[in-house]
């Protein structure tokens, strides 16, 4: 079925990349075709030609823009496929969809690495309930119970926590701009 051995780093590397930007490919994919459907048809399609021609990435590139350009290919020819049933927008319109996705997902990434950034000066306390909340998926009762605080002060310091990091990133972003 695939055309190489898969190896254990290439595997958890594409995986890994494949994860941390799905959401933004899918985006793309659904602004071209507009129905829930075909897009996961296609979504399924692009992460599998993704993974055939993954040794033809180079890191350090955007994988992104990578990806966004293996949906596009596969966009027309779903297109193809289904020529007489869907709308088509104008080549210029989905040459300049196609580019504002890239920005985006370049964008997103950017802001998920100052993200992970302003995690690290955070106290640990924050951090910690931060952790529990998202990555655990617990209650704000059940941190409170599990960090001996009380349900209030547990919502006082997310909330704290929370401002900090749009505080942290906003200004690193701006910091970033200017360099």
């Amino acid at each position: 079925m695939y055309d190489r051995q898969p190896d254990t780093d290439q595997t958890e590397s594409y995986l890994e990349l494949l994860m941390a930007n799905q959401k933004g490919i899918y985006a793309y994919i659904l602004t071209m075709v507009s129905n829930f459907a075909d897009a996961d048809d296609i979504m399924q399609s692009v992460a599998t030609v993704m993974w055939r021609k993954f040794d033809e990435y180079k890191p350090g590139t955007s994988f992104p823009a990578w990806a966004v350009k293996i949906a596009h290919y596969e966009v027309l020819m779903h297109r193809r496929r289904k020529k007489n049933e869907i709308f088509h927008f104008n080549p210029a319109i989905e040459e300049e969809l196609q580019r504002c996705a890239s920005e985006i997902n370049v964008e997103s990434n950017i802001r998920l690495e100052t993200l992970k950034l302003c995690l690290t000066k955070l106290s640990d306390k924050h951090r910690e309930i931060l952790k529990l909340y998202y990555e655990d998926n617990m209650t704000q009762k059940n941190i409170s119970e599990r960090i001996e605080m009380s349900v209030q002060s547990v919502c006082k310091n997310m909330s704290k926590a929370h401002d900090f990091l749009i505080r942290c990133v906003r200004r690193t972003m701006a910091i970033e701009e200017e360099v």
